[in-house]
C-alpha cells in the first residue's frame, strides 16, 4: 500500500500547486517599478536594488566552435500576414472564451487603477479623436473582461490636456493567475494552436525565403 500513499501524496501536492498564484504588479509613477509575485513571496525586478548594476566576473575564455549561421533558417520562417492573424483570432476566439467562462475566476486583475492624459498641444483635433477612440475601446473591452475574469474595483480615467506635450500615465496594475488555471488554458489552447500552425504551414510552404536588404544600391542609369 506504500505506492497508494505516494500517489495520494503526489495528488495532494499537485492540487496545492494548482492553487498557487503567479502574478506581476506594475506601479507607474515618476519611476516605473515591477514586482513578481509567487504565492506569498514578492520579488522586485524593476528597478534593481539601489539601482545597482550586476556586473559579471570575467571568465576565462575557452576556444569554442563557431556557432552555426542561423540566417538561412530564419529566412525560411514566414512572417504572419494580416490574414493569418485574423485566422488565428477566429480559431482561438471560441475555445478561449469557453475556457475563460469556465475558469476565468482563476485570473485576477487587482489592483487596476490607471489615469491617462492625452496630449493635445500639437494637434487638438487629433487628440480629441484619439480620446474618443480610447474611450470607445475601453468601454467595449472592460465589460467583457469583467464578465470573464475577476476584476474587483477597477478604476480607469482618460482625459485630454491641450497644454500637454507628452502622454501622462499614472497608476497601478496587478495581474495574477493560479497555476491550475494556467495549465487549463495551455491544454485548452493546444488543439486550436496546432490547427492554426498546420493551416499557416500549408498556406506558406511554397513561399520563397526572405532576402536580406543590402545597403548597396544600383548606380542610376545615364540619361539618354
Amino acid at each position: 500500500m506504500l505506492w497508494l500513499k505516494i500517489l495520494i501524496g503526489l495528488a495532494v501536492l499537485f492540487l496545492l500547486l494548482c492553487r498557487v498564484r503567479l502574478g506581476i504588479r506594475v506601479d507607474i509613477a515618476e519611476i516605473v517599478s515591477a514586482d513578481v509575485v509567487i504565492g506569498f513571496l514578492r520579488f522586485r525586478v524593476v528597478p534593481t536594488k539601489d539601482g545597482a548594476k550586476i556586473v559579471a566576473k570575467p571568465k576565462k575564455t575557452k576556444k569554442r566552435k563557431k556557432p552555426k549561421d542561423l540566417t538561412k533558417t530564419v529566412k525560411k520562417i514566414p512572417v504572419p500576414t494580416v490574414e493569418d492573424l485574423k485566422s488565428a483570432y477566429h480559431i482561438f476566439q471560441g475555445p478561449m472564451r469557453k475556457i475563460l467562462r469556465r475558469i476565468g475566476q482563476g485570473i485576477c486583475i487587482h489592483p487596476l487603477s490607471l489615469s491617462a492624459t492625452i496630449p493635445g498641444q500639437e494637434d487638438p483635433a487629433a487628440a480629441a479623436e484619439t480620446y474618443g477612440r480610447v474611450c470607445a475601446a475601453m468601454w467595449t473591452v472592460m465589460p467583457l473582461l469583467e464578465e470573464l475574469i475577476d476584476i474587483p474595483k477597477p478604476s480607469l480615467h482618460v482625459g485630454v490636456d491641450y497644454d500637454l506635450e507628452h502622454v501622462y500615465i499614472r497608476g497601478h496594475v496587478g495581474i495574477s493567475i493560479r497555476v491550475g488555471t494556467l495549465l487549463s488554458i495551455g491544454f485548452g489552447a493546444l488543439i486550436p494552436g496546432v490547427r492554426w500552425l498546420i493551416k499557416f504551414y500549408r498556406a506558406h510552404k511554397n513561399d520563397k525565403p526572405r532576402q536580406e536588404k543590402t545597403a548597396e544600391t544600383e548606380a542610376p542609369k545615364s540619361a539618354a
